[in-house]
């Protein structure tokens, strides 16, 4: 390989492994972002479950 080539393939090499550290990160930012969804979740549905309890209580 020349010199041109050389840098070339290297600089290719380089945007690859850029773009997969990036590809990597955002896959786990996604999951994060699905497990504190999934945490809201279970938490609202929890506030919703204490609300009516109280609210029952109140009318008995």
């Amino acid at each position: 390989m020349r010199n041109s080539q050389r840098r070339q393939h290297a600089l290719w090499m380089e945007v690859f492994e850029e773009r997969e550290t990036c590809r990597l990160e955002l896959e786990k930012e996604k999951k994060e972002l699905a497990r504190r969804q999934k945490e809201l979740l279970k938490q609202e549905e929890q506030n919703d479950y204490k609300k009516k309890k109280f609210e029952n209580e109140k009318k008995q």
